[in-house]
């Protein structure tokens, strides 16, 4: 299994499921979906999540979390960003928006609305982000295969998990 040996990858699962254990951003916005809108709009939010996740696990690959990690100024903007949405997003459930549907409503009946935002609180998620760029490459070993096929495999895992 492109040279992870079994004592890495059990340990990377230990280390994700008490990482997904752990409330964020993202969990309670698919929680206040679900409990707001019902299972199918938390299940659309979930997937929007997912698909945050799978651009981070991308992103790690292609070399651009090496670039947000060597840029505190690029991190920390990233960081403000996602703090401004979830204060956006907050402001705007206690002033009463979105009773039409799904995480808001909207043209599309809501689901594509949900999924959006679940992106969006996914990518903007300092939790993600620290996880993408600290915490996935510890557990890569270049001399155990091409890199790359590493990190896709364990960010694939960690969405599975």
């Amino acid at each position: 299994m492109l040279g992870l040996s079994a004592t890495t990858l059990a340990g990377y699962l230990a280390a994700i499921v008490v990482l997904m254990l752990t409330p964020g951003p993202d969990m309670m916005f698919v929680l206040a979906n679900a409990t707001r809108y019902g299972a199918r709009a938390g299940a659309v939010a979930a997937l929007g999540v997912a698909a945050g996740e799978a651009v981070h696990v991308a992103a790690v690959v292609a070399g651009l979390a090496t670039v947000i990690a060597a840029s505190p100024v690029l991190f920390t903007a990233i960081r403000w960003a996602g703090a401004a949405y979830l204060i956006v997003l907050g402001v705007r459930a206690l002033r009463g928006r979105g009773r039409t549907g799904p995480a808001g409503g909207g043209p599309d009946g809501g689901a594509g609305r949900a999924f959006r935002r679940g992106l969006l609180t996914n990518l903007l998620s300092p939790k993600m982000i620290l996880f993408s760029v600290a915490f996935l490459p510890q557990f890569v070993r270049p001399d155990a295969g091409p890199v790359a096929a590493q990190l896709l495999l364990l960010g694939g895992t960690g969405q599975a998990a």
